[in-house]
């Protein structure tokens, strides 16, 4: 594939995962905030891990692309997933509702124990997924292929910065559907002021 169209295609990825993050403005802090058990994520613990792991990546990429040299500068024309890119796009892609493969989260990424202002907590995430869509637009005049970055829960293995993005995508999704699931508990708070939320 072209590095311009597999670009596109992680930015529409993006522009879908903010899309969806717009859907949880209509629950109460309250709603955000209801955990399952006390080992189970609230919405907004789900919504706060997405916006830690996608900070994370965003600042090694950019480093990435501070740090290029002269040569890889210019835009990379073929543009291939890494097939070690490609297993774990589908380690951290949900099936469904289904949260399969579950991976332990290290302590760089995990959310505080649930008590999030609700507005904060969703602009504070919106703008770290919209400055991975500024790289993204950045990245097009580098070559792609050539610029790596470390895999956070395994750094011996380096991806390609364009793989790590749509990683960090899939990932995203794998947990905006974690968030989804908290509604299906009987015990969910659905009253928002005098109104069910079905």
């Amino acid at each position: 594939m072209e590095q311009g169209k597999a670009i596109d295609a992680v930015v529409h990825q993006y522009e879908d995962l903010l899309s969806a993050l717009g859907e949880f403005r209509r629950f109460s802090e309250e709603q955000l905030n209801w955990r399952p058990s006390a080992m189970q994520w609230s919405m907004a613990e789900c919504i706060e891990h997405i916006r830690l792991t996608s900070h994370i990546y965003a600042e090694w990429v950019e480093l990435a692309l501070d740090r290029a040299p002269h040569d890889l500068r210019q835009p990379g024309h073929h543009y291939r997933l890494k097939w070690i890119s490609r297993f774990f796009i589908w380690l951290m892609e949900p099936r469904g509702t289904k949260i399969p493969n579950k991976i332990k989260t290290t302590a760089a990424f995990s959310p505080g124990e649930s008590a999030y202002n609700a507005e904060l907590l969703i602009r504070n995430t919106e703008a770290v997924l919209t400055h991975n869509l500024e790289l993204l637009e950045r990245m097009r005049q580098y070559n792609a292929t050539k610029l790596n970055t470390p895999l956070a829960f395994a750094s011996f293995i380096k991806l390609p910065i364009l793989d790590a993005l749509n990683f960090v995508a899939a990932h995203d999704r794998r947990h905006m559907q974690q968030a989804r699931n908290v509604l299906v508990y009987e015990a969910f708070p659905h009253e928002k002021k005098g109104t069910a939320l079905a």
